[in-house]
């Protein structure tokens, strides 16, 4: 996905599944030694090649490429901690707000996760808005959205308000105080999706 957006950003590719195959191959021949799992993994891409470029493309419309795997941290003040973080993909809107886009090879988590416990791009957006993404300028984030490499079922959008990047940092602030100032132990599964097994740890 890297190789594909990168090269048509620098007018090297175009939307097509060709390139998007032809890119695939390529990756999969330089970074995978077992024949079994390139050709389970191009199966794989080549069954959504066709859906994932026209989305690709239309991605393409909401926004401008600025980078990919882009390393951020955010320093919560006042405590030992920063919170880091690898962006896939960010773009910026026509407004010049920012869009973050993360890509899952499996399922993207389900919306009951996003509100509940899986604050992945929310908490990357913390970072975003206060410039700590490598040579990117602080940016108010207008949209956030998971990308599942399986359908067109597997698009998870994050519903953004104004008050959500505040929010979830305010949010990880009193989790971080309850270690650091109230001396609460780290539980071993604090959010438990499932509680179908135990552990030894519980």
């Amino acid at each position: 996905v890297e190789a594909f957006n990168a090269s048509i950003r620098t007018g090297d590719g175009d939307y097509t599944s060709e390139h998007f195959l032809k890119i695939a191959q390529k990756t999969l021949d330089q970074d995978v030694p077992w024949q079994s799992a390139r050709r389970l993994w191009f199966g794989r891409l080549k069954r959504i090649a066709h859906w994932f470029v026209e989305t690709e493309k239309e991605r393409s419309t909401l926004g401008a490429l600025i980078g990919q795997e882009i390393t951020g941290v955010r320093h919560a003040e006042g405590m030992d901690f920063k919170l880091t973080a690898k962006a896939d993909r960010l773009d910026r809107d026509e407004n010049g707000d920012l869009i973050l886009y993360d890509y899952k090879s499996g399922d993207p988590p389900g919306k009951n996760e996003i509100h509940l416990f899986d604050k992945q791009l929310q908490l990357e957006a913390t970072i975003a808005e206060v410039g700590g993404f490598e040579n990117i300028a602080p940016m108010k984030v207008s949209k956030l959205e998971y990308i599942g490499l399986k359908g067109p079922d597997k698009i998870r959008p994050v519903s953004v308000t104004d008050t959500l990047v505040q929010d979830t940092w305010d949010e990880l602030l009193v989790l971080l105080r309850c270690h650091f100032e109230n001396g609460i132990g780290y539980g071993a599964r604090l959010k438990m999706q499932k509680d179908i097994y135990g552990s030894d740890y519980d």
